[in-house]
């Protein structure tokens, strides 16, 4: 343990720290805004790449080495690679990755992972187009599939695809979207439909728990031995028979209902 580590209330290490640089987003999903958008931020209430660097190089002497960047869109604000680059200078800072819809990822993957970014989650929640653009307003499937294998071209040590589960609009399709953890050398990350202003609230019926999620993948999937250890979020595993990459399940919202065992790892955010 770091001599200077961050615990959280249940005495876990935190080594990870996620960075909004951004309140913008090019997508407007259903579960995250609603269609009108939100209030910008005013320039002055939005981290400086300087006061993002000092933050990342406090967070780097107190234990912390992932740090992860996100948004909004972390992919629409100006300079973002040369902030990447900044960061990866950071002392201490192992693993530098990024959350992102990927809907510009195909033509900055080259750049940004020049520039020191290890790793990206991609957030995908249907393959099917016109489900696709109802859910993100707009958003093109074709963009975000070029972006995962544009960076899988560019070598980027992770690439993990995040599906946000929600009945009614994406159930009848977890398989097919697990499976793209053999048609591309990924993790696929199913995550429960969380509370929020305009989620949960809103549409309850919409929440798949995770253990159903699980219940549907364990038979057509396969089960062999996983590390539990890979990766830094709270994730229960499956393997992919045949294959390297792993399908997990994600439950924020049920671990929040039942809070089963302390995690050896923590997480912690800064906007």
């Amino acid at each position: 343990m770091h001599s200077s580590s961050i615990l959280d209330r249940h005495g876990r290490v935190v080594d990870y720290l996620r960075v909004s640089v951004t309140d913008l987003c090019n997508f407007r999903c259903f579960y995250c805004m609603p269609p009108s958008g939100i209030r910008r931020l005013a320039h002055d209430e939005v981290l400086r790449f300087e006061e993002v660097r000092r933050v990342a190089g406090v967070a780097a002497s107190l234990g912390v080495t992932t740090l992860r960047l996100t948004g909004g869109e972390p992919l629409v604000r100006r300079g973002i690679v040369d902030l990447v680059a900044m960061l990866s200078q950071v002392d201490g800072i192992d693993r530098l990755a990024m959350t992102t819809n990927a809907s510009r990822l195909a033509e900055m993957s080259s750049e940004l992972r020049s520039a020191g970014l290890d790793r990206v989650n991609v957030s995908i929640d249907t393959l099917k187009r016109d489900k696709f653009e109802q859910i993100t307003c707009g958003g093109s499937l074709r963009d975000v599939l070029k972006g995962v294998e544009k960076a899988l071209d560019n070598g980027f040590d992770q690439v993990k695809l995040n599906v946000v589960a929600m009945k009614g609009v994406n159930d009848t399709e977890f398989v097919e979207l697990a499976l793209m953890a053999r048609r591309y050398p990924v993790d696929v990350r199913f995550i429960e439909y969380m509370p929020t202003e305009h989620g949960v609230d809103v549409e309850p019926w919409r929440f798949v728990p995770v253990s159903t999620i699980r219940s549907e993948l364990e038979e057509p999937l396969g089960r062999e031995p996983v590390d539990e250890q890979r990766g830094s979020g709270p994730a229960m595993a499956l393997s992919i028979s045949a294959a390297s990459s792993t399908v997990r399940a994600i439950g924020p919202t049920s671990r929040a209902r039942r809070f089963e065992h302390p995690r050896k790892r923590g997480a912690a955010g800064v906007s």
